[in-house]
């Protein structure tokens, strides 16, 4: 009787720190996660900069020759 009940409590003590080990991995992973996703909207972010900014440069591109071809003419 005495074994059966150190072999539970033996057994809810190795479950517990099975839980305990599981939690901390758990929240390792919701960090990872969440950094992971903050740079992915950062690079989301230059994206949308990068496009914005070569789009107002090819259109002043395409100014600039509608003026010189304008002077030529």
């Amino acid at each position: 009787m005495l074994s059966r009940i150190l072999f539970q409590i033996f057994n809810s003590r190795a479950v517990k720190s099975e839980i305990e080990e599981l939690e901390e991995v758990e929240k390792e992973r919701d960090t990872f996660y969440e950094l992971k996703i903050s740079e992915m909207n950062e690079f989301g972010e230059n994206v949308k900069r990068f496009l914005t900014e070569t789009r107002t440069r090819m259109q002043e591109l395409r100014n600039s020759v509608n003026e010189a071809t304008m002077v030529i003419e």
